[in-house]
């Protein structure tokens, strides 16, 4: 006999898959805008920055990119002519003072030196012989006036005895004869009295002598010390300890009078020369603090000028360092300077916006604390820092921005921030 078999009731699948479609795009639109409210654009999380409003100390800073410059530069010049023999030391080269940095030649100098040194000797020869033979005729003179001198004694003599034998009245001594002795005795006694003034002019005479042949010596000396020096120049010396900047030869260069040989920075005077925007400059004073920083190390500077000029945007600002250099500093090192401007108590503030600018009100997109909604909001701010801004009006301590750029979302009054 037949069995019948009752047949299975069959799901419509179709028909329920229809239904949860349905369901997930009427979840969907709700959702889009419960959270899209009036967004009319999108962006993911993930391709913008978001930063939040603090209140506290505002710190106003100044960022600036630099250098570390010598305070002091040592221009090295040749003082006498020669060729290049040695190179001791090049840029970059470390050097202490009296450092021997380059060696020239000049064999003219030592010709000229050697043709000195017998022209004093010859010169020293003569001299002696000259005062030599002034010391002898300096005794002939002596001689004369002892000479003189008995003569007019012995007349002197001869005159006191004629005087005493006429007083007397002996008529042995005529007249003439006295009168004779008379002359006699003062001929002898002027020409005394003038081999005493010979004897006078002619010590004068070789005292001056003297003096001119000690101040020829001493410019014949001083011409051999100078002839040795331009010999010992040949030599050339780091003037203070530095590093060479520049050192400008070659071997067997011939050199001028006059011409560089080396620039050497002194090391241990370095400032730094930062530069700052032109438009924050105003803000900066002499005297401010200053941290530099050279990437391996951090110290502390003040502003000690601050350029008149304005260069390519650029004003250049040096800082003293106030304690001691690091190890690697030395002229031409890279450095950031951070200048502390001044703290502003109890104020608002947030990293600073890419298209934020000091002291101008700018339409900013606001994140609602939902964190899914960003919405147009305007933001007054004040001052600025090296990476943050104040707020003036518009903000409120908490509060979140995006920071970053915003320009694809101007033209949009909201903008839906999604995962």
């Amino acid at each position: 006999m037949d069995i019948q078999l009752a047949k299975k009731s069959s799901i419509n699948f179709k028909k329920i898959a229809v239904v949860f479609i349905g369901c997930v795009v009427v979840a969907s639109a709700y959702g889009a805008k419960h959270y899209l409210s009036d967004a009319s654009s999108w962006v993911a999380q993930d391709k913008i920055r978001i930063a939040t409003v603090e209140q506290g100390t505002f710190a106003i800073n100044v960022r600036g990119l630099g250098k570390l410059k010598t305070d002091q530069i040592y221009f090295v010049s040749t003082p006498v002519q020669g060729k290049v023999s040695q190179i001791l030391r090049k840029a970059g080269n470390i050097v202490q003072e009296g450092d021997i940095i380059a060696v020239l030649t000049n064999p003219q100098l030592n010709e000229a030196l050697i043709q000195a040194q017998s022209l004093l000797a010859k010169t020293n020869a003569q001299n002696k012989a000259d005062l030599a033979q002034l010391g002898a005729q300096l005794l002939d003179v002596e001689a004369s006036i002892v000479a003189a001198e008995l003569d007019y004694q012995a007349n002197q003599l001869e005159l006191d005895a004629q005087t005493k034998l006429i007083s007397t009245g002996n008529s042995t001594v005529s007249k003439i004869d006295y009168q004779r002795t008379e002359f006699a005795v003062k001929r002898s006694k002027n020409n005394w009295l003038i081999q005493q003034k010979r004897l006078i002019k002619h010590q004068e005479k070789i005292d001056a002598q003297a003096a001119a042949q000690h101040a020829n010596i001493d410019a014949l000396q001083a011409d051999v010390i100078r002839h040795q020096q331009n010999i010992n120049n040949l030599v050339v010396k780091a003037p203070v300890a530095g590093i060479v900047q520049a050192m400008p030869l070659a071997l067997g260069q011939a050199l001028m009078q006059s011409d560089e040989i080396a620039k050497i920075a002194d090391s241990t005077r370095l400032l730094a020369e930062i530069q700052v925007d032109e438009l924050q400059a105003g803000l900066i004073e002499l005297g401010q603090h200053v941290t530099l920083d050279t990437r391996q190390s951090q110290f502390k500077g003040s502003v000690s000028r601050i350029d008149p000029r304005v260069i390519n945007g650029q004003v250049t600002i040096d800082v003293l360092p106030d304690e001691a250099l690091p190890s690697e500093a030395r002229p031409d090192l890279s450095v950031e300077g951070v200048i502390s401007i001044v703290s502003v108590a109890n104020s608002l503030f947030i990293r600073t916006p890419r298209d934020a600018r000091a002291n101008k009100t700018s339409m900013q997109f606001l994140v609602e604390p939902n964190g899914h909604l960003a919405s147009a909001t305007e933001v007054e701010f004040g001052r600025m820092s090296v990476n943050h801004i104040e707020i003036k009006s518009g903000l409120s301590a908490g509060q979140k921005l995006i920071i970053s750029d915003i320009a694809p979302f101007t033209a949009h009054q909201q903008i839906l921030i999604h995962q």
